[in-house]
């Protein structure tokens, strides 16, 4: 009988624990849809207004420049189309509600449908112009039954001159001459079907069922779902998603194969364990009873020697299934008891403490808490007293007395008769994740000043010269010109840094490496810094030496410009930053300089340094300042400028020459940066350069009255310049016709070919980016052309060329030149000069 009931009670204590497991499954899944709804509808808002800010960050350089061009427009729409999925099509409809320019361009249908949709929803769009804000229409048809709905963005100019360019050159707009007028909408179309698996990860797709709601009207399903009423109706979980005035409800549940890897095996093998192991119990207790009275003893021994060493078994099996568990994690576990005392730990979770794990045992876990952080600790585990779990993000301390940041997971335990037993820690080390976070924020800050900073300076000074404040005050409006300048050239150094950094070391850029002199490079550097270290105070020391080595002279002239602006910038006023270059026959050993891991060589090589009396550099920092965006402080942005990114350049040029940059340095008296170069071998001294430069151009001289026209034989020099950027060709025109050149400008490639073959310039000014045909074709059809093929050309473009390009390029005399890496005054000597030296060669043959 005794046998019977402690079957029955094996029974149903497995049945129950059976039926916690599958209750606490149930919780855990269903608070886990729950969780991915909220984190669904929060996508899709964050996703849909991300696409509306960038809409009317559209709008808004649409506002300030008063409307824009067709193909700017066109350009700045199709990354907008590229960058953000969703689009069907981008486009602009003007004040009278006409449906003007569409990006991806489309057919005439396309056209008719828009118009339509925007004459369906004319409401809303007067609702968006009267309170200049954009809106979101209710859910429309497009073509062929697809769902999707509208952005409007209102767009509104200040003051715009009205202009009508032919079609055949290029597409425009109509603007309008008054204040604050109206101007349209920036409509964006989107696929809603498109719009959210564009948003939705893969992983979501494949564990829920997702769909959207606009009211009863389902707008929106993932695909390949395994419908199953059953599931839906069991697991599934709404919430609202509302953006602006248009309400969406989003539902969401598990798909089967989700369901399968949630259930756990473990409670069916409870109830099929409870189940068979009774009744196995009492057909053993059956065969002893049956057997003979004299060996019942011995049966009976034997059956209380195989139960324990079963239950033996069964426990250091899972102490074996723990300890193994716990040993190989990545992340700090830990075990506590009921008071917070520490029971077990992994080797991880010691690690992260510096601790053993025998010397946590029996502490309390709030000792290896930042004492400012214990009370939101306490308050944490007070949740997870409540509510199962918490999660905290805090400041531990090592034992060391170090403080890191980390991550807290703490979980209820409960022992196999569900009672509370202490709960589980999850640690792990955030700290990279918040340095990371700390950088970008500086980062963001720092170039944020630098762009806001210098616009800010020069919008204002324009804006005074533009309104006549300044008129009567000619010393004042050439001071706001040169701040205008001035605040340009430090925009263009920042944006020609940002790119530099990311070319050079990506390999793209090519170094014009040639034979250079030593002094000639620094003598230069000196010069561009001497007006910049006497407005500080600073005195430069120059110690130069006469050797040749194979580099690019720009590059070596601008990784020492900027170590000598670092140096004057940190030095104290009457103090002196000395610069000096020597030969070495051997590289400087990594134990006498402390720097990286270089290895010994023969090699004779030629040493710069550039040395200060600043504050100098901590040790830890003496590599890291070569990294990107890294500052020895990242107040030095503000007080100082830059943006960290001037010695990350320099060690990429460096590195191109095969060669080695480190610093050394002691607080408070000063720094040295050491710069090592091979010096030039004689296999390398046989490639020479193909590219003209301003200072390799001889001055062409005439001392006779008639200097600035040519003999009585030929006509006024003419420069032909081909650019499509009309303000820039009044630019470079002004700069020609101040020296009595006659000048001609061609919008096109086609028209460049036209007015080459009717003028026969002395000299063409060519872009690359041109309507119709590029700058390439144009050259390469005037290599065609029997008087055209030796045209002398400045290719003045925004791109930096390979040596490829260069050569295709090639014409007559030939000068490259980028775009804001060349001043206005640099491209007018170089482009003069070489005017010069082909008047001067014309008039000897």
């Amino acid at each position: 009988m005794m046998t019977v009931f402690v079957s029955i009670a094996v029974i149903f204590m497995s049945l129950c624990f059976w039926q916690g497991l599958s209750i606490y499954q149930s919780f855990h899944i269903r608070k886990y849809v729950k969780l991915a709804a909220v984190n669904i509808s929060q996508e899709i808002t964050v996703n849909i207004e991300n696409r509306i800010l960038a809409l009317t960050r559209m709008a808004q350089r649409w506002e300030v420049g008063g409307g824009t061009s067709w193909e700017e427009w066109t350009a700045d729409a199709t990354n907008y189309v590229h960058d953000y999925s969703g689009y069907k099509v981008l486009g602009w409809v003007n004040s009278k509600y006409e449906v003007c320019w569409l990006v991806p361009e489309s057919d005439p249908k396309e056209f008719e449908l828009i118009n339509l949709l925007l004459e369906e929803h004319r409401t809303i769009s007067e609702t968006t112009k009267k309170h200049q804000n954009p809106e979101l229409t209710p859910t429309v048809i497009l073509e062929r039954g697809v769902k999707g709905f509208l952005i409007y963005v209102p767009l509104f100019v200040r003051e715009k001159l009205k202009e009508q360019l032919s079609v055949s050159q290029s597409k425009s707009i109509s603007q309008y001459q008054h204040q604050n007028a109206f101007d349209g909408f920036i409509v964006g179309v989107f696929q809603t079907q498109s719009l959210i698996d564009s948003i939705l990860d893969e992983k979501i797709k494949r564990e829920f069922a997702v769909e959207v709601f606009e009211g009863r009207n389902k707008i929106y399903r993932s695909s390949d779902i395994d419908f199953d009423s059953r599931i839906e109706n069991r697991w599934s979980q709404e919430k609202e998603i509302k953006i602006g005035n248009v309400i969406w409800r989003l539902r969401i549940y598990p798909q089967p194969a989700f369901l399968r890897g949630e259930y756990s095996p473990f409670k069916n093998f409870v109830l099929s364990n409870g189940l068979i192991t009774p009744a196995l119990l009492t057909w053993a207790i059956y065969l002893m009873q049956s057997s003979q009275k004299y060996a019942k003893e011995v049966e009976t021994k034997n059956r209380e020697l195989a139960n324990e060493v079963r239950e033996r078994q069964k426990v250091e099996e899972e102490l074996r299934d723990q300890n193994k568990a716990l040993e190989s994690a990545v992340v700090g576990i830990s075990k506590l008891d009921v008071s917070g005392h520490y029971l077990k730990v992994n080797p991880a979770y010691a690690d992260l403490l510096g601790y053993k794990a025998k010397e946590l045992k029996g502490s309390i876990w709030q000792q290896t808490v930042h004492p400012e952080d214990r009370e939101k600790a306490n308050k944490a585990y007070e949740r997870m007293l409540a509510s199962e779990k918490a999660e905290i993000e805090v400041r531990a301390v090592r034992k060391d007395g170090s403080v890191f940041d980390k991550i807290l997971v703490m979980v209820k335990a409960y022992d196999s008769e569900q009672r509370f037993s202490g709960h589980y820690g999850f640690m792990k080390d955030i700290s990279q994740r918040r340095e990371v976070e700390r950088l970008k924020d500086e980062f963001i800050s720092v170039v944020s000043h630098e762009l806001r900073t210098p616009l800010t300076s020069i919008r204002g000074s324009l804006g005074l010269l533009a309104g006549g404040v300044l008129q009567t005050r000619p010393q004042q409006a050439q001071r706001m010109l040169q701040i205008a300048i001035n605040n340009s050239d430090r925009l263009i150094r920042l944006i020609n840094n940002i790119l530099d950094i990311e070319r050079i070391e990506s390999g793209e850029v090519q170094m014009n490496k040639q034979i250079c002199d030593v002094a000639n490079l620094i003598h230069p550097a000196v010069e561009v810094m001497r007006d910049i270290a006497q407005k500080a105070g600073v005195t430069l020391s120059v110690n130069s030496v006469s050797a040749r080595i194979w580099a690019d002279p720009d590059r070596i002239i601008q990784v020492l410009t900027n170590l000598l602006s670092n140096a004057i910038k940190f030095s104290p006023s009457g103090s002196t930053v000395w610069l000096t270059a020597e030969v070495k026959e051997a590289r400087i050993s990594p134990q006498q300089q402390g720097n990286l891991n270089f290895s010994n060589s023969s090699t004779p090589y030629i040493l710069f340094q550039v040395r200060d009396r600043g504050r100098g550099i901590p040790s830890n920092k003496l590599e890291s300042i070569f990294g990107r965006f890294q500052q020895v402080d990242a107040s030095d942005s503000r007080k100082k400028g830059g943006t960290g990114l001037g010695l990350a350049i320099c060690r990429s040029i460096i590195q191109q020459h095969c060669g080695f940059i480190w610093a050394q340095s002691t607080e408070n008296q000063g720094s040295t940066f050491y710069c090592q170069i091979p010096l030039s071998q004689e296999k390398e001294a046989a490639t020479t350069t193909t590219t003209y430069s301003g200072e390799s151009l001889a001055l062409a001289k005439d001392n006779s009255s008639s200097s600035k026209k040519k003999s009585n034989t030929q006509q006024t020099s003419k420069v032909l310049i081909v650019e499509d950027d009309t303000d820039l060709a009044q630019v470079i025109i002004s700069i020609f016709q101040r020296h009595g050149i006659e000048t001609y400008h061609a919008k096109s490639g086609q028209e460049a070919l036209e007015q080459s073959l009717a003028l026969l310039p002395d000299l063409m000014i060519l872009d690359l980016t041109l309507p119709l045909l590029s700058g390439f074709d144009v050259v390469e059809k005037l290599r065609q052309h029997k008087h055209l093929s030796n045209l002398p050309l400045v290719v003045y473009t925004a791109f930096d060329l390979s040596e490829k390009d260069q050569k295709r390029l090639k014409l007559g005399k030939t000068l490259l030149l980028t775009k804001a890496r060349v001043t206005p005054e640099e491209f007018e000597q170089r482009a003069i000069n070489l005017l010069k030296l082909v008047i001067l060669e014309d008039k000897e043959s």
